[in-house]
């Protein structure tokens, strides 16, 4: 089942390295990329009253997501950075996510709250 306005989004998987030489963790794919079906919409005011004050300033796009076998990964683990999500928005980096699994609309789905790549956190 696919939600109004869905798109393709392609996942990357990630991963951190230290770089001897520089002294700069360095990101890399770790793995192979996955395909899911979400709706990438503007996050709301209200969601925004929901986070924490640190993921309130980077916040700009919520996810949304059937709940699948394949888990977009948020990190936060150390040398584990979270995937990278491509959309028609641009490449997102998940930073929260609300379960929606026991939602009235009997569709088990997540809501992952995004920043942009690169924008100033």
């Amino acid at each position: 089942m696919r939600f109004l306005g869905s798109e393709k989004i392609t996942v990357q998987p990630k991963s951190q390295s230290l770089n001897a030489a520089t002294g700069q963790f360095v990101l890399s794919n770790s793995g192979a990329s996955f395909t899911v079906w979400g709706s990438v919409q503007p996050v709301s005011s209200k969601m925004l009253e929901r986070l924490p004050e640190a993921a309130r300033a980077a916040a700009r796009w919520v996810v949304y997501c059937e709940r699948t076998t394949n888990v977009i990964d948020m990190g936060g683990r150390p040398g584990e950075p979270p995937d990278e999500l491509t959309t028609s928005k641009g490449t997102l980096i998940p930073i929260g996510s609300i379960d929606h699994s026991a939602h009235t609309t009997g569709i088990p789905h997540v809501a992952y709250i995004c920043a942009e790549v690169g924008a100033d956190e």
